[in-house]
C-alpha cells in the first residue's frame, strides 16, 4: 500500500487536466484583463506580421497528424518486412495496414491542398483527428485575428509527468520572460505577463485530488484485507 501510494500519476493525470483548463482559462481572459497592452511599436510589427501568421497556421495545421501518420507506416512497414511469405493472412493485414497508412497521407496532401473530406465510411476515425487539427488551428487564428497577447506562447504550453514529478511549460525558449518581465536581448524592457504559476488555490486543489486518491486506495486495502 504504501509503495502504491508514492504512484502519483493518476492523480497526475486528473491534476492536468485540471491545470490544462486553468492555463487555457488565463490565456482566453488575457491574464484576468490584467495584462500590459502591447506598445504602439509592437501593435504595428503584429499587424504586419498578421497574414504571414495566418499563412502559416493553414499551411502547418496538418504538420504534426502528417508526422504521426508516417511513423506509424514505418512501424507497419517494418512488420510487413518481418512477415513470412508463409504466412498469407498475416501478410495480407500488413500489407493493408501499410497502403492504409499510405492513403492516409495522400488524403493529408489532398486536404492542405484545399479539397474537402473525404465522406467515404473508411474515413470516419481519421476524419476525427483532422477534425481536431482543424479546431486547433482555428482557434490559433482567432487568436492571431483579434489580436491576443501571446497567443504563440499559449499554443506552446505543455504538460509533463511521471511516477513523482509534474511540470508545465512552454516550448518556446523565450517564454519566460513574458511570464516574469525583465529584459529582452535587444535591450527592449518586457512587462510581466504572468500565465504560469502556482497559486494556493491550484496546491489546494492538487491537495484534494491526493486525498481522494488516498481515501480510495486505504478503503481498496481494507477491503482486500478482510
Amino acid at each position: 500500500m504504501v509503495g502504491s501510494l508514492s504512484e502519483l500519476r493518476p492523480v497526475f493525470a486528473k491534476f492536468a487536466r485540471y491545470m490544462r483548463q486553468e492555463v487555457d482559462q488565463v490565456f482566453e481572459s488575457q491574464g484576468g484583463g490584467s495584462w500590459p497592452q502591447r506598445s504602439e511599436a509592437t501593435q504595428k510589427r503584429f499587424d504586419a506580421s498578421k497574414a504571414a501568421r495566418l499563412e502559416r497556421i493553414e499551411a502547418t495545421k496538418y504538420q504534426s497528424l502528417v508526422g504521426s501518420v508516417r511513423s506509424s507506416k514505418r512501424k507497419a512497414e517494418r512488420r510487413l518486412a518481418k512477415t513470412s511469405q508463409s504466412n498469407s493472412k498475416v501478410l495480407a493485414r500488413r500489407q493493408r495496414s501499410v497502403e492504409k497508412h499510405q492513403a492516409q497521407l495522400e488524403e493529408l496532401a489532398r486536404l492542405t491542398a484545399g479539397g474537402a473530406r473525404s465522406t467515404d465510411k473508411t474515413y470516419k476515425k481519421f476524419n476525427e483527428r483532422v477534425e481536431r487539427r482543424d479546431q486547433k488551428a482555428d482557434k490559433k487564428r482567432k487568436a492571431v485575428e483579434q489580436g491576443d497577447l501571446l497567443s504563440q506562447i499559449a499554443n506552446s504550453i505543455v504538460i509533463e509527468f511521471g511516477k513523482d514529478s509534474f511540470a508545465v511549460a512552454s516550448r518556446i525558449p523565450w517564454a519566460g520572460i513574458h511570464n516574469e518581465g525583465g529584459n529582452a536581448g535587444n535591450g527592449a524592457s518586457i512587462p510581466a505577463r504572468t500565465f504560469l504559476q502556482w497559486t494556493p488555490e491550484r496546491i489546494a486543489k492538487f491537495v484534494e485530488l491526493y486525498q481522494d486518491f488516498m481515501t480510495a486506495r486505504f478503503a481498496k486495502g481494507s477491503a482486500e484485507a478482510q
